[in-house]
């Protein structure tokens, strides 16, 4: 039984166009469409019919799952274990608790998706905030792709304008008036040192209330979302 995600599915397609530089007319053409039928799967208003979502997966090269059949959409939050080499080459083990999330503003052209990770095992976080390796920043991030299927993109500037952030909890900052956890974006562009940045109050607000949220809640509350971009 094909299981498929109306919301993953449109945050996927508009990232999957955008990483070959397609615009909608262009993609549009290749798949015998016109540009508002793009523009229309893109914001969920209509989908493709099945043979169409065959079309656009062989289109990418890609598989049916990797466009969004399931993903963290399902499964916002969980336990996640991850092995990579350190330097020395020996195999280490991370376990993570994460959260994924959407921060929903209407006054912008894109809508923020957020991945929190909160290490409780291991020392891979520790390793790329202390050291900014991106070359540990990339492994994570591949590793993020290939088990959770977030779509994260590295941008050229770091901005991730249209990818996930990344967030972490920041261990020597708290809220100076009340005492609640601060967490901070970590991310990297192409070639470029990884950063640890705040995000603004109210995004910060909401993910502290997300985070409170039953893994049902969170499940409801993704399927409600819209996507603005």
């Amino acid at each position: 039984m094909l299981m498929f995600n109306k919301i993953a599915f449109t945050q996927q397609l508009k990232s999957l166009r955008c990483a070959r530089n397609l615009t909608m007319q262009d993609l549009g053409q290749k798949l015998g469409v016109i540009k508002q039928t793009v523009g229309h799967w893109e914001k969920g208003i209509r989908l493709p019919d099945f043979p169409t979502i065959i079309a656009i997966a062989d289109f990418f090269n890609i598989s049916l799952d990797t466009l969004a059949i399931r993903g963290p959409y399902d499964q916002p939050d969980g336990q996640l274990e991850l092995q990579f080499l350190d330097d020395q080459g020996n195999i280490q083990t991370s376990i993570f608790e994460y959260a994924f999330g959407i921060f929903p503003l209407k006054d912008i052209d894109f809508t923020p998706r957020f991945l929190v990770l909160d290490e409780i095992k291991g020392t891979m976080l520790e390793k790329i905030i202390t050291t900014r390796n991106q070359c540990y920043f990339l492994t994570l991030i591949c590793l993020l792709n290939e088990r959770l299927n977030i779509g994260y993109r590295i941008e050229p500037d770091s901005s991730n304008r249209h990818s996930v952030n990344i967030l972490v909890k920041s261990t020597d900052e708290f809220d100076k008036i009340n005492p609640l956890p601060v967490y901070k974006e970590l991310k990297s562009g192409l070639g470029t040192p990884v950063t640890l940045s705040d995000i603004f109050c109210g995004y910060l607000e909401f993910v502290r209330k997300y985070l409170k949220m039953s893994s049902t809640e969170k499940i409801e509350f993704l399927r409600n979302s819209v996507d603005w971009r």
